[in-house]
Parts: C-alpha cells; structure tokens; sequence
C-alpha cells in the first residue's frame, strides 16, 4: 500500500514479493485489514499506527503489518513479527533494504514459541 507518489517504490517492491499494490485512500486499512495476511505499508511508521490501532485484536487474527520507507532504506515488522512480518522484511532485505527486526527473540538468536510450533 502506498500513497501515488511513491508508487514505483511500491511497485519494485510488489514485484520482488509477488503482492498486490493498494494505493491509499481514506479507511483503506479499516477495508483490506481482515483481508490480507500482510500489509506491506510504504509510509511513515506514525502514519501506519493511527491508522491501524482501531482494528487490531490480537497477535493470532491480525496480518502482518510491514513499514518501509519510501527510499527503500529500512523495512519494519511493526505487527505480527512472529506471525509473518519477521520472514516478510528478511525477504524484503533482498533488494537491499536494511530489516529493522526488535522482536526479543531475533535479538537474542532464539528460536520463537511460533517459530518452534
């Protein structure tokens, strides 16, 4: 998903990960958001969060939401780094964006509970 202007970005990116691109619109995360598994969001990250605090329940139904930049500099795991996100920015860093992965577990070389199961 991204906005018009940066739709080359969001089109390399698609390609390299065999999405869709969603160009944004009002409410377009509240309409796509139970969806998509993944959410690949070339925005700001404050962006991101406003848009999909309302609609998140819990780590089991909500897809994973991924933040890149629109250089193509860092990509995020902002929701779902065990259920999606994590896996989706390692694939991500293959056309050279740098993964921005916090998750404990990743930080510390371990294996995650989701990971194992």
């Amino acid at each position: 998903m991204t906005f018009e202007r940066n739709l080359d970005v969001a089109n390399k990116l698609a390609d390299h990960i065999e999405a869709d691109v969603i160009i944004y619109k009002k409410d377009i995360f509240r309409d796509i958001f139970e969806e998509y598994q993944a959410i690949v969001a070339v925005f700001a990250t404050g962006i991101v969060v406003r848009e999909i605090a309302p609609l998140i329940v819990d780590k089991w139904e909500d897809p994973a939401i991924v933040v890149v930049d629109s250089n193509l500099n860092f990509a995020i795991p902002l929701l779902g780094g065990h259920h999606g996100a994590n896996e989706l920015v390692r694939k991500i860093s293959e056309i050279g964006v740098v993964p921005v992965i916090t998750t404990a577990t990743e930080v510390h070389n371990r294996n995650s509970v989701e990971g194992i199961a």
